[in-house]
């Protein structure tokens, strides 16, 4: 035959913590959760902006040495101008380069971007 085994149950105190507990928690979490949404969304616009700052440049670039190589080379009018706006889109791009931003990021307190940030760049 079976033994009875008998659980005793708490106090209504003892309910009133455990409950004020769990609502603690669950408040906490939902601050996180907020949180970890405003980061991912300020690093998703930050990549865009990235992305935009540096396509622009390289748009640029990409014009200017298809003209200089479709004969825009050999037009004295063109070709240093071409070669000096060249220069400007890449000197727009290199702080970009150089100077990696660091931003915050779930779970620590400033994203490193070298790895993403190499990953990023090569589609470019």
């Amino acid at each position: 035959m079976p033994k009875e085994s008998r659980v005793e149950t708490g106090t209504k105190a003892d309910l009133d913590l455990v409950s004020k507990d769990v609502s603690d928690w669950a408040t906490d979490k939902t601050r996180e959760i907020e949180e970890l949404k405003k980061q991912e969304a300020y690093r998703r616009e930050f990549i865009g902006n990235v992305s935009h700052e540096l396509k622009t440049p390289i748009f640029n670039i990409q014009g200017y040495v298809l003209t200089l190589l479709e004969g825009g080379l050999d037009d004295p009018a063109i070709n240093r101008e071409y070669l000096r706006r060249t220069e400007k889109s890449i000197n727009r791009m290199m702080p970009i380069v150089k100077h990696r931003p660091k931003i915050p990021v779930q779970g620590s307190e400033v994203w490193r971007p070298s790895d993403e940030y190499d990953r990023f760049l090569q589609y470019f």
